[in-house]
């Protein structure tokens, strides 16, 4: 009951903070993500898609594309993130991920996709090798863009986890306002 209280009160304040507010969505080449999709391996339906491919299925549509994950040097590519929008089907994320030196993870593929779409996006990964990522906000047209007012940002765990998110401001605002209010009603009721 509570749950179900906390999530309405945050949603609606979401929903009133119009198009100023921003959202955070990560996932990792391990099946986490920051929203609550499990990665699973499926076949990827994009172009030259590969089978068995680490997989997310996406709250919303996006557009569909290929976000390449360049080294520090900018020139090598081992990691792609695919966005795949099939009419019918809700869209996904697919996470390619280099298995150099060794296949570790879910995400690891021996290859990136045979083709890409013609819509791709190139973003530079940061960290060390064993904790590096990259991070992502499309604009309109991109790949992965949702076409809502949110400021969207991707963050693209390459290797590692991601880490347990911090609750936001919005959730701790609505569980503050359910304490004041659950406080002030006790109050009335023993006067």
């Amino acid at each position: 009951m509570i749950f179900r209280m906390l999530t309405g009160i945050s949603l609606a304040l979401v929903c009133s903070a119009g198009p100023s507010f921003a959202v955070t969505l990560a996932v990792d080449e391990n099946g986490q993500s920051s929203f609550g999709a499990i990665g699973t391996l499926r076949d990827d339906p994009g172009p030259g898609g590969l089978p068995a491919v680490l997989t997310y299925t996406l709250p919303f549509s996006v557009v569909a594309g290929d976000v390449l994950l360049s080294e520090s040097d900018g020139n090598q590519i081992f990691d792609v993130v695919r966005f795949n929008s099939v009419p019918g089907s809700p869209s996904t994320l697919v996470f390619y991920s280099d298995n150099v030196p060794t296949a570790d993870s879910l995400g690891d593929t021996p290859s990136p996709p045979a083709a890409f779409y013609t819509n791709t996006a190139t973003v530079l990964e940061v960290g060390t090798e064993g904790a590096n990522s990259a991070t992502y906000s499309p604009s309109v047209g991109q790949p992965g863009f949702n076409g809502s007012q949110a400021a969207l940002t991707y963050q693209f765990v390459s290797d590692g986890r991601i880490s347990t998110p911090e609750p936001s401001s919005l959730v701790l605002l609505a569980i503050g306002v359910l304490s004041l209010s659950g406080f002030a009603s006790r109050r009335r009721r023993s006067r």
